[in-house]
């Protein structure tokens, strides 16, 4: 029975693994256990796949300019930008919203998608640690946003403890209801906190120096396979009456400490 139970849970993890892009048209998945055979292939076109909603939450603090984070943080965020934009499914299905907070917080870009060539905002360090504004910014845009197919993904960059810890955790109270709520820990962050704060140690994680670059990358990579996998023409989603499959921070290149 365990066996039965193992084989089954890797078999889904290599169906998501499994899948490559094609076209602007269409995209390709492989299902492990017909490679062998017959090497077939199921398409997955990009009109019918679920969109996708995420917002960052950037802490872009005074104490953000030590050791080069801010800058390190803006060329990721870059990076990123080129690689939705450039990316036929996501450039089409993942909305992305940005929030900058230090002593009050801003909104840096509502839920919009990234076209090709489009420039990444870049964060300027200063002030305080206004996590509890910068909360409260991505929940009303969550509220804004509603319920779509797939639940909506938040995730918190900071690198320490906020001005009002108490006041801080009653907005991600709101914030683990209406997404799946992550947060990257940079150096100097208080890693139990975060913990408390996602309300999932699973949804937390430390960031090995400033290597947001590949942290980024890992990113894209999910929030790809997070659509896909939920694809209503993919028999192996997970996504039965509409519930998203659980968005993980995973750390594929290495990023995580």
């Amino acid at each position: 029975m365990k066996k039965n139970i193992l084989s089954i849970v890797g078999s889904f993890v290599l169906s998501l693994f499994c899948f490559i892009s094609t076209s602007n048209a269409q995209l390709q998945f492989v299902n492990p256990s017909e490679v062998k055979s017959s090497d077939a292939r199921g398409v997955l076109d990009i009109e019918n796949a679920p969109e996708l909603l995420v917002i960052l939450v950037c802490d872009n603090s005074a104490s953000m300019e030590d050791n080069g984070k801010i800058a390190e943080l803006n060329d990721a965020l870059d990076m990123f930008y080129t690689g939705v934009g450039q990316d036929d499914l996501l450039s089409q299905k993942l909305k992305v919203a940005v929030v900058g907070f230090e002593s009050s917080a801003m909104v840096v870009r509502q839920p919009s998608f990234i076209s090709a060539g489009q420039s990444a905002p870049q964060f300027n360090a200063g002030g305080g640690t206004n996590m509890t504004e910068g909360l409260q910014v991505a929940n009303q845009m969550l509220q804004q946003y509603g319920n779509g197919v797939l639940k909506p993904i938040v995730i918190m960059i900071t690198d320490g403890e906020p001005n009002d810890a108490s006041s801080a955790m009653n907005k991600a109270f709101t914030t683990q209801q209406y997404s799946f709520f992550n947060a990257l820990g940079v150096s100097g962050s208080d890693f139990n906190f975060l913990n408390q704060l996602t309300g999932n140690q699973n949804a937390s994680a430390q960031l090995r120096g400033t290597n947001f670059g590949a942290f980024f990358g890992d990113v894209q990579d999910d929030l790809k396979m997070c659509i896909m996998s939920n694809h209503p023409a993919n028999p192996h989603r997970m996504g039965v009456n509409n519930t998203p499959i659980p968005f993980k921070l995973n750390n594929r290149r290495g990023w995580k400490k």
